[in-house]
């Protein structure tokens, strides 16, 4: 399952609540997401791979304290005897952060098999005191789309989540032009109507090195740029490979980045004026107690909507 954290604003919930607002000239909006394959609650596991009840706690640590000065959610049930009966590593971990006075966070995205609730996911979560959903679909093969506003600010933006074949080289191809076509397709309706800057964020799983086909494309289309290209030396933090596996000598073949953040849209004149780079992380997936939260670490990119 590829998750995707969306958090509008550098702040804390209620400094946003503060800002001024003028329709002529929007104040600057930052933006922090964050991507992470987390592989679920498999009953067959890799070498090395512990059970979800002991990396559910771990996996939503990890995650509050990467948005805890924006959105500060505190567990309030026991992730130690988390149930595989949960439909999704998100669900469980989106429940198991919801403080005792009311949601915080929402999620879009359905499940691979049924369109519902069975199978994989590629789900956006974000939290509703701060961003309002406007629009959001879901293609079949995991890949998820929603336009948000800021309450605040009014400001905009695109974001979609994706995890492309593991398997086949040309369905990875074929997913990435599926995928241009939809940002496509729903910026020029949601840019539309003084939304010219309207600001895309694409992450996801890939499976794809940045030498290979689904990467390739992407980067030739000039319509996204990789994020981690775009920030400045000092802004980039932790590793380079982010799909690990459950062990350092566990798939050592695939082992690489293949996860992505990607900024857009980058083909239009002034472009550059839509949004500006601001940081890029990669997480760690193990600690010394010798647990691999997942298979995969978790990517962290913070973006200034201009």
């Amino acid at each position: 399952m590829a998750l995707t954290l969306l958090v509008g604003g550098g702040r804390s919930i209620s400094s946003l609540r503060d800002l001024p607002f003028a329709a002529e000239s929007r104040p600057a909006l930052p933006l922090r997401v964050i991507t992470h394959n987390i592989r679920y609650a498999a009953t067959d596991l890799f070498e090395g791979e512990r059970p979800w009840s002991e990396r559910a706690p771990l996996v939503l640590n990890q995650l509050q304290h990467e948005v805890r000065h924006v959105v500060p959610t505190v567990a309030t049930g026991d992730l130690t005897n988390a149930s595989p009966s949960y439909p999704g590593a998100f669900i469980c971990l989106q429940e198991k952060a919801e403080p005792a006075s009311g949601p915080v966070w929402k999620h879009i995205g359905v499940g691979r098999d049924d369109g519902k609730r069975k199978g994989e996911y590629s789900p956006i979560i974000y939290p509703v005191q701060l961003l309002e959903l406007l629009h959001h679909e879901t293609s079949i093969r995991l890949f998820t789309v929603g336009v948000f506003e800021h309450r605040r600010t009014r400001r905009r933006v695109l974001a979609a989540n994706t995890y492309l074949d593991n398997a086949g080289s040309e369905s990875r191809r074929e997913s990435v032009a599926i995928i241009l076509r939809t940002l496509q397709r729903v910026h020029g309706k949601w840019a539309a109507g003084g939304n010219e800057t309207l600001g895309i964020v694409l992450v996801g799983d890939f499976n794809s090195f940045t030498t290979q086909e689904a990467y390739v494309a992407m980067r030739e289309s000039g319509y996204l740029r990789n994020l981690h290209e775009e920030v400045a030396l000092m802004a980039r933090y932790g590793d380079i490979i982010t799909f690990t596996g459950f062990g350092p000598d566990q798939h050592k073949d695939e082992q690489g980045g293949i996860d992505f953040v990607w900024l857009g849209p980058a083909d239009k004149p002034g472009a550059e004026s839509i949004s500006k780079p601001e940081g890029y992380a990669v997480l760690p997936n193990l600690f010394e107690a010798g647990v691999y939260l997942s298979g995969h670490r978790a990517v962290v990119g913070d973006v200034t909507l201009l």
